[in-house]
Formats: C-alpha cells, structure tokens, sequence
C-alpha cells in the first residue's frame, strides 16, 4: 500500500482501489458523481497528486485525459501516462473532505501537509498571566505555555486586537507591556495624563492591585463577552427600575464598548482550555449527517444520525459529547483541525445559499439547537443534489450508527 499509510488511524474508512489495468477503459465511468478525496498513485505507490473534490467523476476524468465532451485543449497535464492506481473516498461534505485531506497528507503527503497546516493557523488572543498582558497570534506551537489561556475562535486578527483593547479600556490597564515589565521603574505613556492608566509601570499604582484588575479583564475574556453584555444589560435595568440613573449612566458606555466588537467576537471567542466543539455535517446517506466532536482527542466523526431522529436518540448522544474531557494541550493535528473547525464556523455561504456544516459549543449544546442543526445541514429536499442510490439510509431512524 502507500508508504507511511496511517492505516493506525481507525477515523480514515478505507478507500475504493480502482486499477489501471488497461489505460483504453477510462477510470472515470466506474466513478459515481459525489464529492470525495483522491489519491493518484504510480506503478511504485509513490504519490503522484492528493485532492478533495466536489465531483470525484469529473476530478479523475480532467487529470487522466478521459473527458472529451470539452473541444476546448486543456493546458492542464495530464496523470495518464503515470498513474497505475486510484484511490477514491467518498464523502458527504466538503467538511469532511477537508479533514480527511489532512489527515492523509499528514501521513503520506509531507509536502500538501505543510501547505494546508500553514493556510489553517487561525487567530488567537493570548492572555499571559505570567506578565498579566495580551498580544495578537496565531495558533502555533510557540503560544502553548502554562501561563498563557488562548481565547478564539476569532475570524481576524483585527478582531482579536479590537478584543483585547476594550479590555485595556474598561478596566485601565497598561497598553505598554514592555514597561510594565520594568515596573516600579519604568516610564508612564500618555494614558496616565489622560486619566485612563493608573501607571503601575512608574509605581503609582502598587503591582498587585493592578494584576487583580487585569485578573478580571482575563476572567471577563475567558467567559465570553457575551456573558459580560447580558449581566451590563441586567444591572442596568435593575438600576433604572431603582431609580439609580446615575448608576445606569455609569454602566451604558461599558455596554456600547463590549456591543461595538465584531459579532463573530462576542458571540463565540472565548478560552479554549476545556471546550469540546460539535460539528454537524451532511452524510453521504440522504437524510442523514456525520456529528463529529472536536475535544481532547482531535476532530473525530463519532455518530451518524437521522435528521428526523427522535428527541430520545439525539439526548443519547447529547450525553455521549457531554463525556469529552475537552481541549487541553493542543498539539500539532489539533491545532490544525482546530483550524479546520474555525474556518467551518465563520463561513458565510453565497447569497441564496445555505449553510450546511453547522460549528455547535457543547456548552450550549441541547436537543433543539442540535435538531435545528440537523435539519439545516439534511434538509428533506436534496433533489437537486447528486445522489448514488446507495446512499439511501435502508437503516432505522430511531437509531444512530457510531462512525
């Protein structure tokens, strides 16, 4: 088979194996149209190209030479002269192409590993408690220490700066890390005239009152910003049902500070340490969708499941997902289906279009947000979409198949 084959990793299902026996019978009519991964390979096994496709008939077809219903010459070069074999998986989402990508360029594909990893570093907050400042990155191996909480997912950078400087606003603190670290010696920055810094850089303030106070600002971040603009809005009601306007008056530009943040900020950055993602994405089966969970253990396809399952079956699996131990230490492939799962949740399909891989926290994971899901990502009619009659379900709805 194909050196360094991950064959130990029991999420890859095997793949259909279709011989170039003999080169005059195209490859490609034996193929069904559907979306799947593919795998050229030599006479030696060796690889000649690795691709996620929407149409595995097509795809085979363009890079062997076998379509000629196109007058057009294609400048493309063709793997007719060289591939022995085929490799197909299919798959029933893009998602799904996607991971399964991945993890075979991560085992037999060095060179597409290396270029996928580096497009799905995504955006990260860093929250260094040993120095009680942040700073803007990416999800790379250098921002994994015990002293820093990671806070995403976020779509930009942008955002996660715009993040982090509310904070410095609401709760005055240092936006010059470099000399707070001299504190007491270091130069006060214009804030302190502005009234905006208490200058624990210069001494003014003692440095354990200011780190209970940056203390916070993490503590806020970490929960979500959400959380922070429910519990303003809460306390200013309650203030002018008091009679408290002044009070009230206090806490509104707090809340229009944390409110002008991007929606993708407020509604999901928030610390990754513990936090089990759940993805919904549509199976290769009519009517039915792949759940997968992103938790300690990596991004794994753990159930198959109705659409239409009764509520019975979709709490059995709630309480399946509610098991995983979450997030901890990250490594490499985590960090990279991590950014798999980012790049899945702030997607914004075309106008007109809609979104059918749904990015679910557990946290608010219950049967309703997981049956809108469900139906979102299968919805009863996909009749303009390619089928195999193969991929009727022929199994019983009130059950779901752990994958």
């Amino acid at each position: 088979m194909i050196p360094g084959y991950p064959t130990q990793d029991r999420r890859i299902p095997s793949p259909e194996i279709h011989e170039r026996s003999d080169p005059s019978i195209p490859i490609a009519t034996t193929i069904g149209t559907h979306p799947g991964v593919v795998v050229f390979l030599d006479a030696h096994d060796r690889i000649i190209q690795t691709g996620a496709t929407s149409d595995t008939k097509r795809f085979i077809a363009d890079r062997l030479g076998e379509t000629d219903d196109d007058p057009t010459p294609s400048a493309r070069v063709t793997h007719a002269e060289i591939c022995a074999r085929v490799l197909v998986w299919r798959t029933g989402s893009s998602f799904e192409s996607d991971w399964l990508t991945l993890t075979l360029a991560r085992g037999i594909d060095p060179s597409l590993h290396t270029q996928l990893a580096d497009r799905l570093r995504t955006p990260v907050l860093a929250l260094d408690r040993s120095t009680m400042t942040w700073r803007t990155t990416d999800l790379g191996a250098d921002t994994i220490t015990p002293s820093v909480s990671l806070i995403a997912p976020i779509r930009t950078t942008d955002g996660s700066r715009a993040l982090g400087e509310r904070a410095d606003d609401l709760y005055d603190l240092c936006r010059y890390p470099s000399e707070l670290a001299k504190a007491p010696n270091g130069t006060p920055c214009p804030y302190k005239d502005m009234c905006k810094c208490p200058a624990p850089c210069d001494g003014s303030e003692p440095l354990d009152i200011y780190n209970e106070r940056a203390e916070s600002a993490f503590t806020m971040i970490e929960h979500g910003v959400n959380a922070r603009i429910d519990e303003l809005k809460s306390d200013i009601t309650k203030a002018s049902t008091d009679m408290d306007f002044e009070r009230a008056a206090q806490l509104k530009p707090q809340l229009d500070t944390l409110q002008s943040l991007p929606d993708d900020v407020r509604a999901h950055a928030r610390a990754l340490s513990g936090r089990t993602f759940v993805i919904v994405s549509r199976s290769i089966k009519r009517r039915w969708c792949t759940v997968w969970t992103l938790g300690r253990t990596g991004l794994t396809p753990i159930a198959t499941i109705f659409a239409d399952a009764p509520r019975a079956v979709q709490e059995s699996l709630i309480d399946t997902i509610a098991h995983d131990p979450g997030l901890s230490n990250l490594p490499d492939p985590i960090r990279e289906e991590f950014g798999l799962v980012a790049r899945a949740l702030h997607h914004k399909p075309k106008s007109g279009t809609t979104k059918r891989t749904l990015v679910l926290d557990r946290a608010g994971l219950t049967t309703s947000t997981l049956t809108k899901a469900l139906l979102q990502s299968a919805p009863q009619d996909r009749s303009s979409e390619n089928h195999d009659p193969r991929d009727e379900p022929g199994e019983d709805p009130s059950a779901y198949n752990t994958a």
